[in-house]
């Protein structure tokens, strides 16, 4: 399977570490714990990356990433993540579970983003890791009309 990612250039040389992850937690693991956030498809990672933006900047310099690995590697979604929202400890848990399980390398997961769709979270600690290939990034521009017809967001 191929995996992919938006990361900006100047963290392109961290984008397979869990970096990110580790140093502020997010939605499948608390923080101090490595995971590498992935997507099924070059669109989903770019919707991932764009609801975390401000609404009126585009970022410049961005790279999208993209890694295969062996479909055999991958543990399907687990019952709790099919519900569309669940409380985010409840994500967290889930995410800390299996990450210090270390039964896979990668979790399929379903979008909050976009229902239906999928995103892989990738343990860089796993010992099958060395079967995760990373391929060349490509560089990656939002289209403008993305951010023209943004409305700011209210808080």
């Amino acid at each position: 399977m191929r995996v992919w990612r938006i990361c900006l250039r100047r963290f392109a040389f961290a984008a397979w570490t869990g970096e990110g992850a580790f140093r502020y937690g997010a939605r499948w693991n608390s923080r101090g714990t490595r995971v590498v956030y992935t997507s099924e498809t070059l669109a989903l990672a770019v919707l991932e990356f764009f609801v975390h933006l401000s609404p009126d900047a585009a970022p410049k310099d961005l790279l999208a990433c993209s890694a295969e690995m062996p479909d055999s590697l991958i543990a399907p979604v687990p019952a709790p993540a099919l519900l569309p929202r669940a409380d985010l400890a409840e994500y967290r848990r889930i995410g800390d579970s299996w990450l210090q399980a270390g039964l896979s390398l990668a979790l399929r997961v379903r979008s909050v983003v976009v229902p239906g769709e999928f995103n892989l979270l990738i343990n860089p600690a796993h010992s099958d890791f060395n079967q995760f290939r990373p391929l060349d990034p490509e560089p990656f521009a939002f289209d403008p009309r993305m951010f023209a017809a943004r409305v700011p967001r209210v808080r």
